[in-house]
């Protein structure tokens, strides 16, 4: 696998994604908390703009009437349906069946570089 120079470094906005084009592909690529991401850029749900979504952590309960925010920073949300996916895998979070089509991506010689 080659790496595709996409942008550079100094272009990937510290919040949001910077969306580009890898032979065609469109990718978003996300910097979170010092660590890069990168998706195809569509949702497997119905194909929204998943990189679109916001990054955040995710709502699980022990029992009722009990809510416990966790996991900052490890899920994207689908900004169509809130669809959960974690930033690591890319498996949804109540169906790992669905997950994110995910590139590996690094900074070299301050490029930003996908491998497809």
């Amino acid at each position: 696998m080659n790496p595709h120079p996409v942008a550079d470094l100094t272009d990937l906005p510290e919040q949001g994604p910077l969306m580009v084009k890898v032979k065609g592909l469109e990718v978003g690529i996300l910097r979170v908390e010092g660590e890069f991401f990168a998706f195809h850029n569509r949702c497997p749900h119905r194909g929204a703009p998943i990189c679109k979504g916001k990054v955040g952590g995710t709502v699980n309960s022990t029992k009722p009437g009990e809510y416990l925010y966790e996991r900052e920073s490890e899920y994207l949300l689908c900004p169509w349906h809130g669809w959960e996916f974690e930033l690591e895998t890319g498996k949804n979070k109540l169906d790992p069946r669905f997950r994110l089509k995910s590139f590996r991506v690094e900074a070299i010689d301050g490029k930003i570089c996908v491998y497809l």
